[in-house]
């Protein structure tokens, strides 16, 4: 803020400046056109005629600008060599040439000395010219003002307010709501880190919820698993100290080790049931959305990106259906396998097409490079699956799980398919 005043201040002198250089400007030009040659060439002309006819012969009808001619005496001119005489007349046209406000001129004819005296009618108005030019100067300079104090205002202040904002949310603050107002510039923003605060808030009380579950959980599934645990160590160690010398007691024994062990695994398969149902606990709003919508969000996030990669990326031409299903989850899927097509494709091509079959609209992600073998392809939607391809890249194997997960929650499919140095990656997604 005090930079944009240090600025403000500086272009406003900077303005006054360049003001007060058109205005001399004007007036400098203005003298020039008022004191133009006219008036001398008219001396001059008297002069000549004169030289020529003499004093009393001058009509000075004939002329617009010189009003009288007559000798001229010095006081003192008496004795005053010619040398003299011709510098006092020079200096007399010094003060001329500096548009002195004397109104006459000394010239030497003929040995004596002439006072020529003239008026000069100005045919410009110098004050009515300033006028003109500095209130439309005055206006711009007004505009100016009124436009910095705008800035000033309406987007420096709320932008100074908002700038801490993001920096709260960092921090884990989510329970100050930013105050939405009017402001065209800031008022979509405001409503989206609202809504962004809103999403974490939620989040983290999930999360705190789920922790809190899962804690419980656990710690009653650690009781539980004691029991059978401690009938299994029993148990091996009466069999490895030969207490049970019957085989049939044995065989008894021997059997009520495995269900124990059973028991233990269907309580860690809870355990494990419980943390996936956990992590795939993300919501889905069952919305209708345009086709082109999707493909214009794909098309903006990747456009650029690919083009620094080099890669050609092109969406081929398609009906704009209108599809059923969550459009923020959609991108996600689309998102997830074009990062894939990104990290494991040869950077040659990625290519978007459209296809529909009955009532489902299916968009196919391809990608040229080192595809997978059969047994990889079968498996990549499977969670922390990664292929043989996948060596080298960083990654964690839950891309396409995820995606799976999310586009059947949309009532679709997804599926894979790889061919001819081409990787094919199919969202099926049901037509409204």
């Amino acid at each position: 803020m005090k930079n944009y005043k240090k600025i403000s201040l500086l272009t406003i002198i900077c303005y006054l400046v360049i003001v007060a250089l058109i205005n001399v400007s004007v007036i400098f030009l203005c003298n020039e056109n008022n004191l133009g040659k006219e008036y001398l060439v008219e001396i001059n002309r008297v002069e000549k005629y004169v030289e020529n006819s003499g004093l009393y012969n001058v009509n000075l009808s004939d002329y617009k600008y010189v009003k009288n001619v007559e000798e001229f005496k010095l006081r003192d001119n008496e004795g005053l060599e010619e040398q003299e005489l011709r510098f006092y007349i020079f200096i007399n046209e010094f003060k001329l040439f500096l548009n002195s406000s004397e109104n006459y001129v000394i010239r030497y004819i003929n040995g004596s000395l002439y006072k020529i005296e003239y008026e000069i009618y100005s045919n410009i108005d110098i004050n009515k010219v300033l006028l003109c030019i500095n209130l439309p100067l005055a206006l711009i300079a007004t505009v100016i003002v009124i436009f910095m104090i705008f800035i000033q205002s309406k987007i420096l202040k709320p932008f100074y307010i908002l700038e801490k904002y993001p920096y709260e949310l960092s921090k884990g603050n989510l329970t100050m709501p930013l105050k939405e107002d009017k402001n065209k510039f800031f008022g979509k923003f405001v409503w989206g880190l609202n809504m962004l605060r809103e999403k974490l808030e939620s989040d983290r009380k999930r999360e705190l919820e789920n922790e809190k579950d899962k804690k419980s959980m656990v710690l009653s599934l650690s009781h539980d698993i004691k029991t059978p645990l401690s009938a299994i160590k029993l148990y091996s160690k009466a069999l490895s100290k030969e207490l049970y010398k019957d085989k049939a007691k044995q065989l008894e024994v021997a059997q009520s080790i495995n269900e124990k062990a059973d028991e233990v695994e269907s309580f860690i398969n809870e355990i494990v049931k419980s943390q996936r149902e956990d992590f795939l606990e993300i919501p889905v709003e069952m919305n209708e959305f345009y086709l082109s919508e999707l493909m214009d969000k794909i098309e903006g996030f990747y456009k650029d990106k690919l083009e620094v990669f080099k890669t050609e990326f092109t969406i081929q031409e398609y009906k704009n259906s209108l599809i059923k299903g969550d459009m923020d989850r959609s991108v996600e899927v689309l998102q997830n396998i074009m990062e894939n097509a990104i990290k494991y494709g040869d950077g040659q091509l990625i290519e978007i097409s459209v296809c529909y079959e009955e009532n489902n609209c299916l968009v196919t992600v391809m990608n040229t490079g080192e595809i997978p073998d059969e047994n990889d392809v079968n498996h990549i939607f499977e969670s922390f699956y990664r292929g043989k391809n996948s060596e080298g890249v960083i990654g964690s194997g839950l891309g396409l799980y995820i995606s799976r997960n999310l586009i059947n929650k949309m009532e679709g499919e997804i599926f894979a398919m790889a061919k001819d140095n081409q990787m094919e990656v199919t969202v099926v997604f049901k037509i409204a």
